[in-house]
Parts: structure tokens; sequence; C-alpha cells
């Protein structure tokens, strides 16, 4: 692991965007990908970001870990950085909180407290302001707290399920912190993927070979499931979406060098470690299984890190071990995150022009800002027959045509590049020679990382570019000012099979190559963040902007 993260840090510092841009949250997905495509499997990887971090060095970073495996040290270097933090003293609140915890002294456990402590009992590590449910495994009788978010109820605590008789895809998959019953009793079990999906049963488990039925039950208890990739992006949307998800999930206590959550739904995340040849992370970070697969040796988890405000979904080994929080059946999602639809805006204030696409008659608002010309909404040419790069290769958000109308369809790369034509696709690269005109209408092309930067810089630079271009509707909480009309709807992202993202964030495809796999895109947030050049997968969904060519 040592070896790939060196490797892939001097092989990132000599990229040539990387440099021109100067962005850490590149050189992170850049070890993600090396991660994807080239590292060994017995790893963990690291997790990236949409957003930057503020910055820490690795060496500080190390200088305080306990951990004597170095595995620690090894995962959170390539992070780097403390975000600002919300943290809290649960304190005495416990003795007149939740009557469920009542009998238990938390304050002389948590008194002074600065680091995790296995010695905290889990009971002092809720949130006394929270009415929580309970629900029994009969399996083994063990009770669990609960919580209703949204519409989605979940287990409050992370599951602690041995019984490896009863459930043979347990035997040599599932693991106590360092071995030790007791910690069971804190953090719950660590479980392999095949383990949390029960391999004996189900057939998912490393390798497997038969195609996902969802929801699966897995490891949970009946009545219960293991939450796929989309049911966790509802509860993240419920709570405010991923920029602020880690900050608001995460336990009061517990967590190392102020990286404590303020929990306020309930969720109490704990810093529960992993397993992965070795026991490493407790205090530092958690991570929770989903039932979807990345691929049929790795699946999509849910991460929380001790320094930052953000949680993350990212690929993961299969044979790693990490928690297992369980979903109630009968929860249903986010009704508006499932039947979205945009409504759209202009500002008013601006002078807008116009242009008709010849190929099919449609007629978009354009936008002069500074030296260039854009449309000022997203593209909506759909014709595969015309154009046959676009068959399977571009989506309506939720497959409803009346959300293209507004704002635009989604396009994986390969599309918006136009691949019949350009040769440019998923797994391949290819010579680009700028400008490229891909799926865009005669006279214009899609915008380079070099126009997209003129315009950041036109509107203010990309600190506040975010917040500047975004429309005056449809991003939740957080609309923007779109002062200069470019009037950038939050229509979200397509990717595994799902929809996600819709109302929190935004992605532009850009004529510029990562690998072979992925290619940058910019991003622009609720939270008023943004990104020029972000890295993602080529089959991802994302909207299109076009530029007009200059004369």
């Amino acid at each position: 692991m040592k070896k790939f993260l060196v490797a892939s840090m001097e092989c990132a510092a000599g990229h040539p965007r990387l440099t021109r841009r100067g962005s850490i949250h590149l050189l992170l997905a850049l070890v993600l990908t090396f991660f994807f495509v080239g590292c060994d499997d017995s790893s963990s990887a690291s997790a990236g970001s949409n957003d930057e971090p503020s910055v820490e060095s690795s060496s500080s970073v190390e200088r305080d870990l306990s951990s004597s495996d170095g595995k620690v040290t090894e995962r959170l270097s390539s992070l780097g950085g403390d975000a600002e933090v919300n943290s809290s003293s649960l304190g005495e609140q416990f003795e007149s909180g939740n009557s469920s915890v009542g009998k238990v002294n938390c304050s002389v456990f948590l008194e002074g407290e600065t680091r995790w402590s296995w010695d905290v009992p889990k009971e002092c590590r809720f949130n006394p302001d929270i009415d929580y449910g309970t629900m029994t495994d009969v399996r083994d009788g063990k009770v669990y707290k609960t919580v209703k978010i949204g519409l989605q109820i979940w287990m409050a605590e992370n599951l602690n399920y041995a019984d490896s008789v009863k459930t043979p895809s347990l035997k040599g998959k599932s693991w106590c912190y360092d071995n030790d019953e007791k910690k069971c009793d804190v953090t719950g079990r660590l479980y392999t993927w095949g383990a949390a999906m029960d391999s004996a049963k189900t057939g998912y488990g490393y390798n497997f070979s038969d195609s996902l039925v969802m929801p699966v039950q897995g490891i949970c208890p009946a009545g219960w499931h293991l939450p796929s990739f989309e049911e966790w992006n509802i509860l993240l949307a419920a709570v405010g979406g991923k920029s602020t998800a880690g900050n608001v999930l995460k336990s009061q206590t517990g967590w190392n060098k102020g990286g404590n959550g303020i929990d306020a739904f309930g969720f109490s995340v704990l810093p529960a470690g992993e397993y992965g040849g070795s026991f490493h992370g407790e205090g530092f970070f958690a991570t929770f299984w989903s039932s979807t697969d990345s691929n049929r040796v790795r699946s999509y988890p849910l991460n929380f890190y001790y320094n930052y405000e953000y949680a993350y979904i990212h690929s993961f080994y299969m044979e790693e071990g990490f928690s297992v929080r369980c979903l109630r059946d009968d929860s249903k999602g986010d009704a508006s995150h499932e039947m979205v639809e945009f409504s759209g805006s202009f500002n008013l204030d601006i002078d807008y022009g116009s242009m008709t696409d010849s190929r099919d008659g449609k007629t978009y608002k354009t936008v002069v800002i500074g030296s260039q010309t854009w449309m000022a909404e997203n593209l909506n040419y759909a014709d595969s027959t015309k154009t046959p790069s676009l068959k399977g290769s571009s989506w309506c958000f939720n497959n409803n045509t009346a959300n293209c109308e507004v704002a635009g369809r989604l396009y994986s790369w390969a599309a918006a590049m136009d691949s019949a034509v350009t040769g440019c696709g998923y797994g391949l690269r290819c010579a680009l020679t700028l400008p490229v005109q891909g799926v865009c209408p005669s006279g214009w092309h899609l915008p380079s990382f070099d126009e997209w930067k003129i315009l950041f810089d036109t509107v203010g630079g990309e600190t506040v570019a975010g917040d500047i271009l975004k429309s005056q509707k449809d991003w939740h909480s957080d609309n923007g000012p779109d002062s200069f009309g470019f009037s950038a709807l939050p229509a979200g992202s397509y990717g595994l099979g799902y929809f996600h993202e819709d109302g929190y964030a935004t992605h532009f495809w850009i004529p510029d190559e990562f690998n072979d796999d992925w290619a940058f895109n910019i991003y622009l947030a609720r939270s008023g963040k943004s990104s020029l050049g972000n890295p993602s997968n080529k089959d991802y969904g994302y909207s299109v902007r076009c530029i007009k060519d200059e004369l």
C-alpha cells in the first residue's frame, strides 16, 4: 500500500493538469483511479472529494497516530487536512436526557476525552435529545436503537450479529475490533461484503457472477435489509447533502483530533475503524457497506472521516471488514427526491439572446459573459438516429421527459464527445484537438477547461463562481443570485443505474481525459463550492453546456 501511494503521488505530481490547476482533490482522485485500475486489491483505498478540504501536512497526521501497524497512517496520509467541525460534548446531558441512557453516568467517561476510547459505553455515544425507537433481532435477542430520518427508518447503531452456525457466510468473514468481543458491544462487528450480503444464501460475494436483485436482506434481521447505493444517497439528501453529512451524522463524541459531529438526526456514526489484514482506523474513520457492487470484486460503501464534514461513497475491495447499518424494509425514499421536477429559472434582469439547433428545431437562450457567448441552458438533444453516439448513453432525470425540457439531458462522456465521430469513449484514449464540437450544434462546441476557467475568472474566480452561476430556483435551500444569467440548475447526475444529486449539485463534461476510464468535468455544489476539472467515470451521466465558436 505504501509503495502504491508513493507511486501514485509521484505520478500525480507530474500530471500536467494537476500542475496547472493546483487542486488537491484531483490528486486524491488520482490515487483513487490508480486504485481502480492498478492497485493491489489487498490494500485499502483512500477517499476523495468533490470539494477542497483545508490541508494539514501528512507528516503531522502521521506523528499523531497511535496505530502500530501503520495502515491507518497509509490511508489518512493520502487525505490530509482537518475540516472545521461543529463538535459538542454531551457531558451531564445524558443524566437528564433519553431515559434509556439515564442510568449511565456518562460524564465520568466523557470528561476530558480528546480521542476515541473503547472504555466509553455505547449508551454515552447517542444523542440524548433524540427520541429513539428500538428493535430486537430475534436471532440472538440483541436490542438496537432505531431512528427515523425523512421517510426512512434506520438502525441507530451498527449490527453485531455473529452466529456463523445459523449463518455460514460469517465464518472467518466478520470480526470484533482487535478480536476483542467487548469492542463489538460498542461499535458492532466488521464484515466483508460477502458476509454483509450473506453470500451463502444469496450468492452475492467476492467475484460473484449473478445479477443483483434489490433489496438484499443480507446479514440484516428479518424485516430489514442492507441499504443500496441509492438508499444511502436518499439519506444524505434528507440530512442536507453529502457536503455536510459527515458533520451532521457523526456522533458528538469519540472522534480524534476534534472531528466530532453534531449528530443532528441521531444516526450516531462512530469511528469504528476497519479490518484489512489488521485492525486500524478507530477514532479516525467509519465505513458502511452498501448492497451495490462497483464490479465483481468491489462495492460502494459510505465513508466518514475525522477531518471532513463531508460523507463519501467510493469503491472499496469486498474483502475489507466494514460496519453494517440496516434499513427497515417498509422505509420509503424521500418522495421529493424520487419525483423531482425542475421548475427552471432565468434571471429577468438579463438581456438574453437565442439560438436554434437546426438538428431538431429546439431554441435555447444564450448569454454573453465577458468575451464569451454561452448557452444559458443545458443541451437537450436526443436524436440517436442522426447521432448514434447517443444510443443508450443519455438520459432525462428519473427518465422523466419533462425534466429534460427544463434541465436538459444527462450524457455519458462518450456521448458528449460524439464518440462515433471523435473516437473518444470509455476504456480508450483519443488524440484530442480543440475545439471539440461533440454533441453541440453546428457553430458551437464543448467548452474546454481553459474556456471554463475564463468564465470563472470573469465572474470573480473559482471561490465564488459556484454561487454566482447558480440559478435562482431549484437548489435545496441555497439558490444563487445568477448574476450573469448563466442559470446553472442542480440537474444532478446519473450513475450505477441511479439518478442522484438533484437539487444539490450539477456537473458539466469537458473534452479532457483523466485516463482510459475517467474524464474531467466542472462541478458546482449546493454549498456554493465549485471545482474546475473534477475527474469522474466516463460512463456517468452529466449535463452539457455549449459555447459559441470564435469567429
